[in-house]
């Protein structure tokens, strides 16, 4: 069996930078160390301080996002209190027999737009401009107008939006009538 081999033994070699080279190169590591050390609070602390602007910005949000949340509600509860619900409730209906099968339930812009049609009065007057039954005539006339049906322009909102489209659709309606 051969003989393991010898290490060499270790001996001091003469530094070529002297004692002086050294302590400067072990004083220029430190200094380098100490920056890093730096570096790396200084990168600590921005990241506390982004965490922390972070948690507000949520916390705005939070607080506002409970806020349109609430207006919503509110909102909701005035359309459920509103006079004659159940007559939009019934126009809804109307209008989902007759016109769009796949309707949802009315939302809140489209109890609100059919609410400020039947508040609407004549001038000079206090009488109501518009009826139940004009509305639903209104209807009918959105049954028969392709154009409406074919762009998504003949939702109860579309038809109800102003007193503008509301008469358009009615003259669609006495027009179909008339034939």
């Amino acid at each position: 069996m051969p003989e393991p081999a010898r290490r060499p033994e270790l001996r001091l070699v003469d530094d070529p930078y002297g004692l002086e080279g050294l302590v400067a190169e072990c004083e220029r590591l430190r200094v380098l160390v100490v920056m890093a050390l730096a570096a790396v609070e200084a990168q600590r602390q921005h990241t506390e301080l982004a965490e922390v602007a972070l948690r507000q910005e949520r916390q705005k949000v939070r607080y506002r996002d409970s806020q349109i949340r609430k207006l919503r509600k509110h909102r909701e509860r005035g359309a459920k209190e509103t006079p004659n619900i159940e007559l939009i409730h019934r126009l809804a209906d109307f209008h989902r027999q007759h016109v769009r099968q796949d309707a949802r339930k009315p939302g809140l812009k489209t109890i609100e737009a059919v609410r400020a049609r039947l508040a609407d009065t004549l001038p000079e007057s206090q009488e109501p401009a518009y009826s139940p039954r004009y509305v639903a005539e209104a209807i009918l006339g959105a049954k028969s107008d392709r154009w409406a049906r074919e762009n998504g322009q003949d939702s109860l909102w579309a038809i109800c939006a102003s007193p503008e489209s509301l008469e358009r659709f009615h003259a669609k309606w006495e027009a179909s009538r008339a034939r």
